[in-house]
């Protein structure tokens, strides 16, 4: 296996949106890296984002959060079929609150 060269190793992390913070060593080590979009300090392996995998925890925590979240219109459809109106907007299982809705008969707050 070639060795990377340093300078190459750090224009591919700057183009995936890693500011390396040290020097580049090994391609299977971590290095230490500013993930430019969130901030974070963040210790990817240049073999890792070279593969197409992601280095940010936080961040790839989002996006997979954000692909499960259910939208408004499927929400509503979910409670339709299960015979409760929503009386108020929805509100996202990340904002804990209660939402209103009503039982065709009976009136609840659901948690």
């Amino acid at each position: 296996m070639a060795k990377v060269d340093p300078h190459i190793a750090e224009a591919l992390m700057l183009n995936a949106g890693y500011k390396p913070l040290e020097p580049y060593i090994k391609s299977h080590q971590k290095w230490k890296c500013l993930h430019i979009s969130c901030g974070e300090v963040v210790y990817p392996s240049y073999h890792g984002i070279s593969q197409g995998q992601g280095g940010c925890l936080s961040c790839g925590r989002k996006i997979t959060a954000d692909k499960r979240r259910l939208s408004e219109a499927m929400t509503i459809e979910i409670m339709l079929d299960a015979k409760l109106q929503p009386l108020e907007p929805y509100k996202f299982a990340l904002e804990f609150n209660t939402w209103n809705l009503v039982n065709f008969k009976v009136s609840y707050q659901w948690f």
